[in-house]
């Protein structure tokens, strides 16, 4: 039997209201959002319509910019890896095996995740929206990238640690440290990646700059599934790992040339 057209809305809502979120973006995007170029009478030398191996081993010649797109591929990676995959290891590692299937039961694993993200999102949006400017002028966008990046490590790879205690409330803690890390680490990134390079660059870097992030998304979950299937804690594991190797390599980046 077909399910209610009521269960199928309920079903969707999050999807519908992601989408409307993208729609209102979309609009205030394209209406409200002023040009940032200065000069849009003489093209740059450097524009390119489409993207090109040329310009991505121009850009990785680039001091700075080269170790910084690896770093924004193997975080992406490292990320996606964790954040498809923690909600089923909380309902495998919180919630009893019998009765899986049932709507109560994937009711409360929802909940579980869902009290997770809400503490990450929040800690998130004051870290970002009201810290990293003050944390930015003390102790620079350099050193906070770095310490994003520790942050991160540290939080993925306990996560399989600390569901073995069987303590959720422990989880809740360990999300606002895994959401500091993540909360210093973009925007400094970002910062970085973008004052590395002439101003006349920064657009075409930074969308180079997306497209590693969106290549580590598109491995990310393809991986984690195949290594949860094989150790639950596998995924977090290796996410560390490419953190640590991220970490490694952030060492080498030096202080921006402070383009504008």
């Amino acid at each position: 039997h077909s399910p209610p057209l009521s269960s199928l809305w309920a079903v969707g809502d999050p999807a519908l209201v992601a989408a409307g979120l993208a729609a209102v973006n979309f609009f205030v995007a394209y209406f409200l959002l002023p040009e940032t170029r200065r000069d849009q009478t003489e093209p740059s030398s450097h524009h390119q319509r489409t993207f090109s191996l040329v310009t991505l081993f121009k850009a990785i010649t680039m001091p700075n910019v080269g170790v910084i797109l690896q770093i924004s591929f193997l975080g992406t990676f490292a990320f996606s890896m964790f954040e498809v995959i923690v909600g089923l290891l909380m309902e495998r590692s919180y919630l009893p095996s019998i009765g899986r299937e049932t709507p109560a039961h994937i009711a409360e694993a929802a909940k579980l995740t869902a009290w997770f993200l809400v503490a990450v999102g929040i800690t998130a949006v004051i870290v970002q929206g009201g810290l990293i400017g003050k944390l930015t002028k003390r102790f620079g966008e350099r050193n906070l990238f770095k310490v994003g990046l520790l942050f991160m490590l540290i939080s993925i790879g306990m996560i399989p640690v600390i569901v073995k205690t069987g303590v959720y409330d422990h989880m809740l803690i360990l999300a606002v440290f895994l959401a500091i890390g993540t909360g210093i680490y973009n925007p400094s990134q970002s910062s970085l990646v973008s004052r590395s390079v002439p101003a006349d660059q920064q657009g075409g870097i930074l969308g180079l700059n997306q497209s590693m992030s969106a290549l580590g998304r598109v491995l990310g979950p393809a991986l984690s599934g195949i290594f949860f299937e094989v150790n639950h804690g596998l995924p977090f594991f290796a996410a560390a790992a490419l953190l640590a190797l991220a970490l490694g390599l952030a060492l080498a980046v030096k202080p921006a040339a402070n383009h504008i």
